[in-house]
């Protein structure tokens, strides 16, 4: 079990989540990244998962490209 804090859309701190992964070369190093969203129903009900071991860095100017400036 590992422990990760993360940004999400529209919520202003960071949130702490945990993940299994079965080997340390699993876990993502400190970063950005994104992470594909995939949305399931589960006994009549909507779930939404994210699986970090497959998430994607994003290159640190593509993060300051995006990031709203301070006026």
């Amino acid at each position: 079990m590992y422990e990760a804090y993360v940004h999400l859309p529209n919520v202003p701190y960071p949130q702490k989540a945990s993940f299994y992964a079965e080997l340390p070369n699993q876990v993502p190093q400190p970063g950005t990244y994104e992470c594909d969203v995939i949305a399931d129903v589960r006994d009549g009900r909507l779930t939404f998962d994210v699986d970090p071991r497959q998430a994607r860095r994003v290159s640190s100017s593509s993060t300051q490209a995006s990031a709203p400036k301070a006026g």
